[in-house]
């Protein structure tokens, strides 16, 4: 087969780029299921077989819209992981308990709180900055029940597993790491879902709120940072739930 030219690759890449676009907006606006390949093609701007030269299928169009959309949450929770929490361990200020991370100071948990917040911040900009994405895998996870679209895949972070790169990054830098699995259930229930949730119906409540984007944002964070921050106990972050109606300090 013929190699093919630069300018072809990056041609290619284009345009399979504007499938990608035009396919999110079609399953967001119509669901998956009724949106026709026919119909993808038209908005990208692109003939058929085109879609099948980037994509097997349909559902393989899916499959890529949410391994993107996941490698980018990876990425981030994989680079805070590196930055604060393994640094901090080799550093001798954290020790992972089941139900804790036990930090040696004041100090190095305030430290550890404040780049919590600034991760979330960035994560939420990224759920938000993907809205679309989150809208379709919400509603295909719960219409569709099969583990392609399954919001699980999340919990597959947490799993104390070799295969797990997050798992295995820290266990490397705590060679007793674990964790409880009311510990597992406050991550997915009270930090991932709510993210996801606010994401898919942000522009749904700018509009019932009147409230403008940069509000919205920040007053949720404030929320959701008071519902899902850790209590602490000297130097001790207790990984469970804490009382919402009490601000954090």
């Amino acid at each position: 087969m013929p190699k093919e030219s630069k300018g072809t690759v990056q041609k290619n890449q284009v345009r399979k780029e504007y499938i990608i676009e035009a396919a999110l907006s079609l399953f967001s606006e119509k669901g998956f299921e009724n949106t026709r390949v026919d119909e993808i093609a038209e908005k990208a701007g692109v003939n058929k077989a085109l879609i099948y030269y980037h994509f097997e299928s349909k559902d393989a169009i899916l499959s890529y819209l949410l391994d993107e959309f996941l490698a980018g949450v990876k990425i981030r929770e994989m680079d805070f992981i590196a930055n604060n929490i393994i640094k901090a361990i080799q550093e001798g200020d954290l020790d992972i308990l089941p139900d804790r991370m036990r930090f040696a100071s004041e100090e190095a948990l305030a430290k550890f709180m404040k780049e919590m917040r600034r991760n979330a911040e960035e994560m939420l900009d990224y759920i938000l900055d993907n809205r679309d994405t989150v809208r379709l895998m919400l509603a295909e996870s719960l219409k569709r029940g099969n583990n392609q679209m399954s919001l699980f895949q999340f919990v597959e972070f947490m799993e104390q597993k070799e295969s797990n790169p997050m798992y295995r990054s820290i266990r490397d830098a705590d060679n007793d790491f674990t964790y409880s699995g009311a510990a597992m259930i406050s991550k997915f229930f009270f930090s991932i879902l709510p993210l996801l949730n606010f994401a898919a119906y942000f522009d749904d409540y700018l509009k019932v709120s009147s409230m403008k984007e940069k509000d919205l944002r920040s007053d949720f964070m404030r929320a959701y940072m008071n519902i899902n921050h850790y209590p602490t106990q000297g130097g001790d972050l207790i990984m469970t739930i804490g009382d919402p109606f009490t601000l954090p300090k």
